[in-house]
């Protein structure tokens, strides 16, 4: 008995008290610290987010298409995860300008959402202006070639919810086996790159983080060029011929924002913004935002992304949002 107790001492009990003062440093330290989606999603610290210089949501969100029959607005902002960052969002600042704006807050295909609203009645020039439609970069090539006539209803989908299960285990020994495989390398859905110079706050400002979904897709291929332009235009004139203005918003993935600033990087160079624009060269009502936002890039400006989040700050929002305004007005 004696030696089976020493031969615990110094096999079981030292892996158990490693475990022991792991789980303690995630949960004091690590855990309470996390915020932003990638924070989350990778399970590290970082920086807090940028906090917005409005204070208030000057905008109306809304789920349920009907409410349109009976609601005059001038913009209606149909959009994904970039549409719902409440007061940081870019539909914040036009808001804030003296327009009334609503923001469709449904997961669906945003051009599909807007070619059925005015198709099926919802809207037209007598309650709607205008219509800004809104995706990020590495979803626009499979949701326009989505696009389908003749539907009978608005097509919901479930949102893809980044934070997901990843707070479901707090205090847990699983939650602890993730963040410490996530350390090693493994299964890790965050990407991290160092940067030629800190375009984040902060110590490890030249630290780029992003979600791996950016390197799904790197350019849009030549078959699929034709059914992109007929299928934005088909959203186009049956918004036309309801008498509503619609502009489309790109939102860059972060991976393509920063991609010139990566050092020995090590994926594919990203295009799908520069494609996306050669097909529509003239096109006045496309902004894209990568467009917007490259310039502040060039100059050096910090925080244009969140660094622990996918999403732009408010800085990129209030530039973006200025661009559109102009549009509108």
């Amino acid at each position: 008995m004696k030696k089976f107790l020493i031969k615990i001492c110094y096999t079981v009990l030292p892996i158990y008290l490693v475990t022991l003062a792991l789980m303690a440093y995630y949960n004091i330290e690590v855990r309470p610290n996390m915020n932003g989606d990638l924070g989350i999603l990778g399970k590290f610290q970082t920086p807090a987010r940028i906090e917005s210089e409005l204070h208030q949501e000057f905008f109306t969100n809304f789920t349920d298409e009907k409410v349109l029959r009976d609601t005059v607005v001038d913009v209606l902002v149909i959009g994904d995860s970039f549409s719902r960052e409440g007061e940081d969002a870019y539909l914040n600042y036009i808001a804030a300008s003296g327009m009334s704006v609503m923001n469709f807050y449904v997961s669906s295909n945003e051009y599909q959402t807007a070619y059925d609203l005015c198709n099926l009645g919802f809207i037209d020039s007598t309650n709607v202006k205008t219509i800004i439609v809104e995706n990020v970069e590495r979803e626009l090539v499979g949701l326009l070639k989505a696009v389908k006539v003749g539907n009978d209803s608005i097509h919901k989908r479930e949102a893809y919810d980044t934070s997901k299960n990843y707070h479901e285990e707090s205090w847990s020994l699983l939650e602890m086996k993730n963040w410490f495989l996530l350390r090693l390398g493994y299964e890790e859905p965050v990407k991290k790159c160092k940067l030629s110079e800190k375009l984040f706050s902060g110590e490890k400002g030249d630290e780029l983080y992003f979600y791996d979904s950016d390197l799904n897709s790197f350019h849009i291929e030549k078959n699929d060029e034709k059914v992109l332009l007929e299928h934005l235009k088909l959203v186009e004139n049956k918004c036309n011929e309801k008498g509503v203005n619609v502009i489309f918003l790109v939102c860059p993935d972060k991976y393509d924002m920063y991609q010139d600033y990566i050092i020995f990087n090590p994926y594919e160079r990203k295009t799908i913004n520069e494609d996306f624009r050669l097909l529509f060269p003239e096109k006045s009502n496309l902004v894209i935002g990568k467009e917007v936002l490259n310039p502040l890039l060039k100059h050096g400006e910090k925080d244009i992304y969140h660094q622990n989040d996918t999403h732009w700050s408010w800085k990129a929002a209030k530039i973006v949002a200025d661009s559109i305004t102009k549009l509108i007005r």
